[in-house]
């Protein structure tokens, strides 16, 4: 392998307008740029470009600024503060505490970690991950990305692959999405007009407009005490978070869910082609799973029969009737458990005597007055003692 040492200042900047291998590129104490490969060459006027027909390793100031031309293979740059320009990087790209990056064309996957500056690149062929990093912008992504910990906001236009976003401090806007696309602790205003996948969303939001727009499902983790003003809209909604105010109405095959927490000075606006799905956010984690959303089915069974039965039960083996009263609760309870309904309670402040028709009736009506049973527990019992 060949070894030239340039000595520079502290700030040089460095161009490889072609290079059929891989690059690497890392800072050092000296102020000298150190060029390693098994083939190159080197001119020096204002800058110092290298061409190289193998692979290339720079030891380089931590000031100097990098632009790469036609690179063939991966592109490794780490800790450096002059800032990075590409044109066609080939190969997968990592990147290490830097400064301003700006590329315009990822041949293959793209990580990044500790990034000072803006990050704009054109087109990514895989995948992307970054990590604390500032100002994002991305134009067409072929892969799946994830973000995590940006400072600042967040611009995707085209994105074919999953989309995860964690702790973003700035507003996001992702004009397309064609898959699932999973949200937390997002800190400024969200904008996602075209998600083509499901959407998980974990709330609160910061107050202000806010867009979620789904093919498929929307699915919502809400803190209770997290202010809201929701407009939602989709052919099936299933909200188990209380509003106040809350208002459901149909307009043809779409029903519209309006409501509010609080002030409400977050206004959501949330419409899907399909469902969306709301549930309180408790103290455990999301596991971002549909069975999380599911409705409870209906319990299965006649549950009149089933009372009926009980409580004929009760009466035709009552020779007297002391006890009634104890017996016939008790089994009108077990039987609503059993059909896991909410049990009518064992000790009622008012008396039911199962005496005479009349009275009985009288009786059960001011149980649904003092709100010790519901009206549809008082049907089942009404019907069951014709």
């Amino acid at each position: 392998m060949n070894e030239q040492r340039i000595e520079t200042n502290e700030s040089p900047h460095i161009m490889i307008p072609a290079c059929t291998g891989q690059v690497v590129v890392k800072s050092w104490l000296q102020t000298a740029v150190s060029i390693q490969g098994a083939s190159f060459t080197v001119e020096q006027d204002s800058a110092i470009h290298i061409t190289s027909q193998g692979d290339l390793f720079l030891a380089v100031p931590e000031q100097t600024s990098v632009s790469l031309g036609v690179i063939g293979g991966d592109v490794t740059l780490k800790h450096l503060a002059g800032g990075m320009t590409g044109d066609n990087l080939q190969g997968n790209v990592v990147l290490n505490n830097l400064d301003a990056v700006q590329i315009d064309q990822v041949g293959q996957a793209l990580t990044a970690e500790n990034l000072n500056g803006t990050l704009t690149v054109k087109q990514v062929g895989g995948a992307v991950s970054l990590q604390r990093v500032s100002e994002i912008m991305l134009g067409s992504v072929k892969g799946s990305a994830v973000i995590e910990y940006a400072n600042g906001p967040v611009e995707l236009h085209r994105l074919e692959g999953s989309l995860s976003l964690k702790s973003i401090n700035g507003d996001v806007m992702v004009a397309n999405a064609l898959s699932d696309v999973v949200l937390q602790n997002l800190g400024g205003s969200n904008t996602f007009p075209s998600v083509n996948g499901d959407i998980w969303l974990v709330g609160g939001l910061r107050a202000g407009e806010q867009l979620f727009v789904s093919e498929r499902t929307v699915y919502v983790y809400w803190p209770d005490d997290a202010p809201l003003h929701l407009f939602a809209n989709a052919p099936q909604i299933d909200n188990f978070v209380p509003l106040e105010n809350e208002n459901r109405r149909e307009e043809g095959d779409q029903i519209i869910l309006t409501g509010h927490i609080e002030e409400g000075k977050t206004s959501l606006t949330l419409k899907s082609a399909q469902r969306i799905a709301m549930k309180p956010l408790g103290s455990a984690e999301p596991q971002f799973l549909p069975d999380e959303f599911m409705v409870p089915e209906e319990p299965a069974g006649d549950l009149a029969q089933k009372v009926r039965t009980a409580v004929h039960a009760v009466l035709t083996e009552s020779a007297e009737m002391v006890g009634l009263e104890e017996r016939l609760v008790t089994a009108v309870v077990a039987a609503l458990a059993e059909m896991g309904e909410t049990a009518v309670p064992s000790e009622p402040s008012a008396n039911l005597y199962i005496v005479e028709s009349t009275e009985s009736r009288t009786h059960i009506l001011e149980l649904v007055r003092d709100g010790l049973i519901s009206i549809k527990q008082a049907d089942v019992l009404l019907e069951a003692l014709t």
